[in-house]
């Protein structure tokens, strides 16, 4: 993941109380199931290693959604691993527009549907959406 993009750093994250690591996790493969270009690729202790590809089967973005608890509390985050970036170009080099973080409407709605899902089944939960990186951060 050598390329930067302004959305590279994109996440959900959520807490709560009422619901365990696994059940939080259990959300996240539901919600991965209704996205036709998202796919569990792996079951990693404590989460969920997750593909997105294009409709020619090729990988634009691998992220994963870890679960932990800790004193009572559940808390649930995705993390982009890697991504691919495309850009147009003028000529064949001369790059106009910005880049485009290939994968990320599937990443993106993803992330709402599973905030979504999450404050359906426990609504005092905590979640939290973050598009851009935040401040300081390399963009």
């Amino acid at each position: 993941m050598a390329a930067k993009h302004k959305y590279q750093h994109a996440h959900v994250t959520a807490s709560s109380k009422t619901l365990q690591p696994e059940a939080l996790l259990k959300l996240a493969r539901d919600v991965i199931g209704e996205i036709k270009e998202a796919q569990v690729d792996e079951t990693l202790d404590g989460g969920l290693s997750v593909l997105v590809r294009s409709w020619a089967k090729v990988k634009l973005m691998h992220f994963a959604v870890l679960a932990s608890e800790s004193n009572g509390v559940s808390q649930v985050t995705s993390e982009i691993l890697e991504f691919r970036t495309n850009q147009a170009t003028l000529l064949y080099f001369i790059p106009i527009g910005p880049k485009e973080l290939l994968g990320y409407k599937p990443y993106k709605n993803f992330m709402e549907l599973y905030a979504k899902a999450i404050k359906t089944v426990d609504p005092a939960a905590t979640v939290r959406v973050v598009e851009l990186a935040p401040a300081g951060v390399n963009k």
